[in-house]
């Protein structure tokens, strides 16, 4: 105690001598005094001699993480913002604890906050939640990074996942083709039947708010979806490029959110086109206008409406495009726990020139998310149905009695381990079944799939 004492009495004795004193005081010291005597400088206000200390004890270690971080927080406080956050950033570098990289990512991300560097300040914030070495300061980076990620108006996700299915290619799950009140019926080659195999997605998406446009918006995605067949499968259909059960798509958007101040709702529009893409051709372009209202009732729940309009653009030997109208309304409720329930109804419609193909939907979809962890997951279940009509479909020259009719049951279950973290990251497992029945027995498909994905943890 008297020995910390007396390195403050000479620290503040230092502090009266002219700036670059200092490192004379520095000789036949420890490093750990050295350390306190830094420490001592910038609570006294005397970032120059902080710094001045830190030049020393960097001549003895190159690699001493404090010392590095000392020099950053005496640039910091003296105004250089710049040299302190490459300063922060050495220290980060060669630092060998948790705490240390916490403090260090921490510095970088507030000198280049405080430069107007939003973007390098939401990184670094992110990397200082990662390496934070108890729950409380990680949940404090989690809230300076939730506020400067709002500030930001440069956004950027991805996404992506390995999906093994038992039907990868959307396939019957009959080898015969029977249509209902009809009596012929006919057989399916093996392509047209379920195929094992494993699905890769990847979805990425850049969005960028407009400077003095108030909440609007500019943005591109694109989806990527890879298919690969297993061995059965390949031996099934000897011969067959798996190329052709690819997909992807790619699209630019513009989007405005209106959220008055004090109002319990917000309103949403967006224009977007793009391109779809299945196989290794072009589908159709498509031209989306949609919107959406969003209003809270009370404290714990909330509802929202969803309106959209899609034009296609005519593919090889159409003379008309195809459009494709949808509607939905949902419902939010908090529960108890923080657990989160939700549902939707929605019904679309799209017209085709091509006969028979134009198709009304409706469908419900329910979902429930536990608040807290079971064990080390969280989970989520969701569930839905809808019906598709098809009215005039045709299977060749055979037009199907009372048009072809689709039900179809999906259910679902996802877990999330947030205690399991690789740079924010979590592992998520998502396990989803789904049987469809018709009238048109080639469009009778059941499949079973487990995805294996990351979920942002923060």
């Amino acid at each position: 105690m008297r020995k910390v004492w007396f390195l403050r009495v000479l620290v503040l004795a230092t502090l009266l001598l002219p700036a670059g004193a200092g490192a004379e005081e520095m000789r036949g010291f420890s490093v750990e005094e050295a350390r306190l005597l830094g420490m001592t400088a910038i609570e006294a206000g005397r970032p120059d001699v902080a710094a001045d200390i830190a030049m020393q004890m960097l001549r003895r270690d190159p690699d001493d993480a404090f010392a590095r971080f000392l020099l950053a927080r005496a640039h910091m406080d003296a105004g250089h913002l710049r040299a302190a956050g490459d300063q922060g950033r050495l220290a980060y570098r060669v630092s060998d604890s948790p705490e240390q990289r916490h403090q260090s990512a921490r510095l970088v991300a507030q000198a280049a906050w405080n430069e107007g560097r939003i973007g390098v300040a939401q990184r670094w914030l992110r990397r200082a939640a990662i390496a934070a070495p108890a729950p409380v300061a990680r949940a404090e980076r989690v809230r300076e990074l939730a506020t400067v990620r709002a500030a930001n108006p440069l956004d950027v996700s991805l996404s992506f996942a390995i999906n093994p299915s038992d039907n990868v290619n959307d396939g019957s799950s009959s080898a015969f083709n029977v249509i209902d009140g009809v009596p012929v019926w006919g057989t399916l080659s093996a392509d047209g039947q379920a195929l094992e195999g494993v699905v890769a997605q990847v979805r990425t998406g850049i969005s960028y708010r407009l400077p003095g446009a108030g909440q609007m918006t500019v943005g591109a995605t694109l989806d990527w979806r890879r298919v690969e067949l297993s061995r059965s499968a390949k031996a099934r259909v000897p011969g067959i490029d798996p190329r052709e059960y690819d997909s992807g798509r790619a699209e630019v958007s513009l989007g405005r959110v209106w959220a008055p101040q004090g109002a319990p709702w917000q309103a949403e529009a967006g224009l977007a086109a793009g391109v779809q893409i299945d196989g290794q051709d072009l589908r159709y372009r498509y031209l989306r206008l949609d919107g959406a209202w969003m209003r809270g009732i009370g404290d714990r729940t909330g509802v929202d409406l969803g309106v959209g309009v899609e034009r296609r653009s005519t593919q090889a030997g159409q003379t008309d495009p195809e459009w494709v109208g949808s509607l939905s309304l949902g419902l939010r409720r908090a529960l108890p726990g923080e657990d989160l329930l939700t549902s939707r109804i929605y019904t679309s419609q799209t017209q085709t020139p091509v006969d028979g193909r134009s198709s009304q939907t409706w469908g419900v979809e329910v979902a429930y998310a536990r608040g807290r962890p079971i064990g080390p997951a969280k989970l989520s279940l969701q569930a839905g149905y809808s019906e598709t009509a098809f009215p005039g479909y045709r299977v060749g020259f055979i037009v199907v009695p009372g048009g072809r009719q689709d039900k179809s049951l999906t259910a679902g279950m996802t877990l999330t381990f947030p205690g399991i973290q690789v740079q924010g990251f979590s592992p998520r497992v998502s396990i989803t079944h789904s049987d469809t029945r018709s009238n048109v027995s080639r469009f009778e498909t059941k499949k079973t799939g487990i995805s294996l994905g990351l979920s942002a943890s923060f």
